[in-house]
């Protein structure tokens, strides 16, 4: 008897995960994702240049960094390929030479607009999947707002690692106060391991991103299934992606010094459309919950 109770629970999981797959791909389907996916790519391309003039010249402002704490931290979300990440490099080191010029720092305030663009194209696919839609004169506005936090988010990272020894001793203090000494020891050990923080992390941005960038009102809780889904598929995908190009595509002879940016171009595209993807999910699981509360 208890054997058959279990086989049912399988078979009701088992149902509801392939209910649950179906309707995602229908509502990324629907909406023409792949569409959005590669506009926002575009957009997020021609973004590249100003988002990280305006980074380095934060960074520059502050005597911790280096242009190399710039690129090892970009290098922790991006493929393992050498001729994306010495392209990258290149960048930021020529970037980095022109923001220790005075007109650099207009020049960063005014890429806010350009740098908005990515954002925008994002908040757009958004909103399709929540099917909301934004005053024209607030999507502007709101876009900028994003590109501005997005860009503080790398230097508040940078500096979370530097300051993450006295958030140890802090940890170590106050939980040894409440006489929970192994608690503050396992805590310290997941602060070491930088994967787990910058996981934790990427999940918290994505969140948030699901939840207040597109037009409309939602509950945070609401955007767990698909930020923790598009946080894990986005680091299997990558290093999958890195496995496949360096072991079994001589993209070098095909391509020659436009590889960097042919592959970087192809491996945002899935990974932006990784991120509607997760949104699709968040939609097809509200949905579900909306008729079941119905019935």
């Amino acid at each position: 008897m208890e054997f058959n109770n279990i086989k049912k629970k399988i078979k009701r999981a088992l149902h509801i995960i392939i209910h649950t797959i179906s309707r995602t791909a229908e509502v990324y389907s629907k909406h023409e994702m792949s569409i959005y996916s590669g506009n926002a790519t575009f957009y997020l391309l021609m973004s590249l240049v100003p988002f990280l003039m305006m980074i380095i010249s934060l960074i520059n402002m502050l005597p911790w960094f280096s242009v190399e704490d710039v690129s090892s931290f970009l290098y922790r979300m991006m493929p393992d390929i050498p001729q994306i990440r010495g392209t990258l490099l290149n960048i930021i080191v020529n970037l980095n030479h022109q923001s220790k010029q005075i007109a650099a720092y207009l020049f960063a305030l005014t890429s806010l607009w350009s740098g908005s663009h990515g954002v925008f194209a994002m908040m757009s696919g958004l909103e399709k999947i929540n099917h909301t839609q934004q005053i024209i004169l607030k999507q502007r506005p709101k876009a900028i707002l994003y590109t501005i936090i997005f860009t503080l988010l790398i230097p508040s990272m940078l500096l979370f690692q530097v300051l993450r020894s006295s958030i140890s001793n802090a940890i170590t203090f106050i939980f040894t106060e409440l006489s929970m000494p192994k608690v503050a020891v396992q805590i310290n050990r997941i602060l070491r391991v930088s994967g787990i923080v910058t996981l934790a992390i990427t999940i918290l941005v994505i969140v948030l991103t699901y939840t207040f960038l597109p037009a409309g009102r939602r509950k945070m809780k609401n955007q767990l299934p698909g930020s923790i889904f598009t946080s894990v598929l986005w680091i299997l995908f990558t290093n999958a992606f890195s496995y496949f190009i360096r072991r079994f595509w001589k993209y070098s002879s095909v391509y020659g010094t436009f590889a960097a940016v042919f592959l970087s171009a192809m491996w945002l595209k899935f990974i932006i459309a990784i991120l509607f993807l997760g949104a699709s999910l968040n939609r097809a699981l509200q949905v579900q919950v909306s008729m079941e509360c119905k019935t």
